[in-house]
């Protein structure tokens, strides 16, 4: 997720005063489809601070920074997971699972059929990785793009030159990354215009990618959508200007909102969107594979119970917690 906290912090400025220091981890809950464990084998507890899903292969980062690995292990992406603490981001491809450890250098374990290992860039100076399709992308300290593995799309071939970057975002074969200005690059794969309709313009404040579309949260915190609209990706993107954070999956796209709901949209075959939880109580979103994922803010409430006042307060320091660390959303 990037760095689009104060637009959280704005919101919950008048409950901090009087609120205690609060934990920023929570549980980590899924909807949709289930074949292969990967929402009947989420790990308990509440610590869990990040999240990343691309097949069916759940990976969460926890609080210590060790990672639980559970769902699809055909390759050993949930076997060979690293033990250990201090891991500072996670993120997963089809068949490989990647991290980043306390020293900034960028771990692979699994499939490395396109060079999803072996490709890995060296160096300690990574702070954010994602997974594409059989390839990765990972931001360094200085907001350039590295990519590796599978380049079929351009995907790897045409990443911006220059730094400056603060988030990127990638689901199949296009890639999207967000510069400091708020400001759009688009490239890779093109089927559906999801890289070249591409909004223009600066200020935007977080972006996804879906199959066949790109997502994005303007500057006054309302949705825009680009490419296919098969399922209603952009028509039916949902109304309202306090969204902090877009997830994305093949064909269906999640937002957080500033109370901690999550609005849900697209592709429903599996429960996608229909069995998205209602209610508040949540601090980040992402997109699985036919599936969604959230984590919970710290003592939130059940599943389709409303906040209290007192813990609307706490989901705006569960999503800023998550928000301001040095990566990017899960998801």
């Amino acid at each position: 997720m990037p760095r689009r906290f104060f637009l959280t912090l704005t919101l919950m400025l008048p409950a901090l005063a009087a609120t205690p220091a609060l934990a920023i981890a929570g549980a980590i809950v899924g909807w949709g489809q289930e074949d292969s464990g990967q929402l009947g084998d989420i790990p308990p507890g509440n610590d869990f601070v990040d999240f990343a899903n691309f097949y069916a292969t759940g990976l969460g980062l926890r609080s210590d920074g060790s990672i639980a690995a559970w769902g699809y292990d055909s390759d050993g992406q949930v076997s060979q997971a690293p033990t250990g603490t201090g891991f500072k981001d996670v993120a997963t491809t089809y068949y490989t699972g990647f991290a980043i450890d306390s020293t900034g250098a960028i771990f692979g374990w699994g499939d490395d059929g396109e060079g999803e290992i072996s490709g890995i860039p060296t160096g300690n100076n990574f702070n954010q990785i994602v997974g594409g399709y059989y390839a990765g992308f990972a931001l360094d300290d200085q907001g350039y793009i590295h990519g590796w593995g599978d380049d079929d799309s351009n995907q790897i071939t045409d990443i911006p030159t220059g730094g400056g970057y603060t988030d990127i975002a990638s689901w199949y074969a296009n890639v999207y990354a967000l510069a400091a200005d708020g400001s759009i690059a688009a490239w890779g794969y093109d089927s559906d215009g999801q890289v070249s309709n591409m909004p223009t313009g600066t200020g935007f404040l977080d972006i996804a990618a879906s199959t066949y579309n790109g997502i994005a949260i303007a500057a006054d915190g309302s949705l825009v959508a680009w490419g296919d609209d098969g399922y209603g990706l952009v028509s039916d993107v949902p109304a309202g200007n306090d969204f902090i954070q877009v997830a994305a999956t093949d064909l269906t796209a999640y937002a957080l909102r500033a109370d901690g709901s999550i609005a849900a949209w697209g592709y429903d075959f599996d429960g996608e969107v229909s069995d998205a939880p209602t209610g508040g109580g949540y601090a980040a979103v992402y997109g699985g594979y036919y599936s969604g994922f959230a984590i919970t803010a710290a003592e939130a409430p059940p599943t389709n119970a409303v906040p209290e006042p007192a813990t609307a307060a706490l989901v705006g320091l569960g999503a800023l917690g998550l928000l301001a660390r040095s990566r990017r959303r899960t998801a």
